[in-house]
């Protein structure tokens, strides 16, 4: 399966949060993803919203 860049950048702000979103063996806690995304945490809300803005930037400066 080919990430799209929405996908890779958000694992790598993911990755930056150590073991929180993922396990000792790489894979994605998408439930714990679900529940901090649900409860608004502040530190995950905070580099989601900085690094997809900015995609979203670089992506209509290319049209």
């Amino acid at each position: 399966m080919i990430d799209s860049k929405i996908m890779e950048t958000t694992k790598s702000i993911l990755k930056e949060f150590g073991n929180t979103y993922f396990s000792d063996k790489g894979t994605l806690k998408r439930n714990k993803v679900i529940e901090d995304l649900d409860t608004y945490t502040p530190m995950l809300m905070e580099a989601l919203h900085l690094s997809l803005w900015c995609i979203m930037v670089l992506y209509k400066l290319k049209l």
